[in-house]
């Protein structure tokens, strides 16, 4: 019992997130320690800091030799947070046997009894009968409304992907140079101009390169001018500053962010937005110590972002790397099964794209929608411009406007 009680504790202190899979209550907890512990993270924000953690424990009633050993057998316990809900079930579960002891031993009336029993086994949500459902969507369909998905911008793509949703994770994925970055920010350009406030979390590129791209896209001057040149050209100076006046516009409908690179870090930068996009899966860090268990630490994260998406009401866009198997063939048309370290990104993504280039100038990009719970699968193709960063497509191939 007091094992699968650290081991819940084990789990937060990797990561705090992961209390929304646990369900418990300090109460539940044999050593009132642990509770005051799971009390206090479940409360974290972000990354558990230790030396704010000791402050809200009693030094009194838990001196530091205590407080040290209790947390290190409890980080020592588990090497991965993804088996919390097992471990708070065997608490859950001990903690009802103890309870329902306590009634037994207490009523004396037997139908008090059997009630008292039969709440404390009764821990099952209330479903949705069909009918609720209908009575809860129904009327919202066929209407303009604003808990569909937001458009891509690109006609051809939503008239099969219909959309990115909130709640959800999107996940796209290519080979490097193909345009991953690219049409993550093309994306929230599309969405920017809807008034739609999208994060972008740079792993990989530095603020400066980012800027270099939105210039780029917006005057029409060429991402290496604007990197290298030292002077203007011709009419280059009104584009430029034509530009730099289109994104001051835009301002807040577009945020970006570099070195964050944990989850906790992005989930705190992206409350109050609505989609928040992550260039990419591969780069990002675990929070806890998974001993070279890359596959749990994957897995780990996979499940942190859809908890993101859904805890904080956004749109999450993951990009992610390909492997070299699709380059072999002669179509070069990628499968899901190529995604680096996919893990549990397939499962937990509601819908996966893949681009390839379907011509070695690479200026025509194959895009496969293979997963997609809003809609259907299927494939379609964009034009890239890489001198300015744009992807472009039939956005008037849209039939549900």
């Amino acid at each position: 019992m007091i094992e699968a009680e650290k081991a819940v504790i084990g789990c937060l202190l990797m990561d705090p997130e992961a209390r929304d899979e646990a369900l418990l209550s300090p109460e539940m907890f044999t050593d009132a320690f642990l509770g005051k512990l799971y009390y206090e993270l479940s409360k974290v924000e972000g990354a558990v800091d230790t030396v704010l953690l000791r402050a809200k424990i009693s030094a009194d009633e838990y001196p530091d030799y205590v407080f040290n050993q209790v947390l290190n057998d409890c980080a020592l316990s588990v090497s991965t947070s993804v088996e919390i809900e097992q471990y708070a079930k065997i608490v859950r579960d001990e903690w009802k046997k103890r309870e329902a002891l306590k009634i037994v031993e207490r009523c004396e009336n037997v139908d008090d009894m059997i009630e008292r029993l039969q709440a404390i086994g009764t821990d099952a949500p209330k479903g949705h009968t069909a009918g609720d459902l209908v009575d809860m969507f129904a009327h919202k369909r066929f209407t303009p409304q604003n808990d569909v998905g937001f458009d891509t911008g690109w006609g051809n793509l939503d008239a099969i992907l219909n959309g990115i949703f909130k709640q959800d994770v999107c996940l796209i994925a290519a080979r490097p140079s193909v345009g991953k970055t690219a049409i993550g920010i093309e994306l929230m350009f599309h969405l920017a101009m809807n008034d739609v406030r999208s994060v972008f979390f740079s792993l990989e590129m530095s603020e400066s390169e980012i800027y270099n791209r939105l210039a780029a896209h917006e005057s029409g001057i060429s991402q290496s001018r604007i990197q290298r040149s030292l002077s203007f050209n011709g009419m280059e100076p009104n584009y430029f500053d034509m530009g730099n006046r289109s994104l001051k516009v835009l301002n807040e409908r577009m945020v970006f962010f570099e070195k964050l690179y944990t989850v906790p870090e992005m989930r705190r930068a992206a409350k109050g937005f609505d989609v928040a996009i992550i260039d990419y899966a591969q780069l990002i860090k675990p929070t806890g110590s998974y001993r070279g268990n890359r596959y749990a630490e994957v897995g780990d994260i996979s499940h942190s972002l859809k908890r993101m998406a859904k805890e904080l009401d956004i749109a999450v866009v993951l990009l992610a790397q390909l492997n070299r198997v699709s380059e072999a063939t002669k179509t070069k048309e990628p499968n899901m099964s190529e995604i680096r370290e996919s893990g549990d990104f397939e499962q937990d993504a509601s819908q996966i794209i893949l681009l390839w280039d379907l011509e070695e100038d690479g200026k025509t990009k194959g895009v496969k929608i293979a997963k997609n719970r809003h809609g259907e699968k299927g494939r379609t193709r964009l034009t890239f411009d890489g001198a300015v960063n744009k992807f472009f497509g039939d956005i008037t191939d849209n039939p549900f406007v």
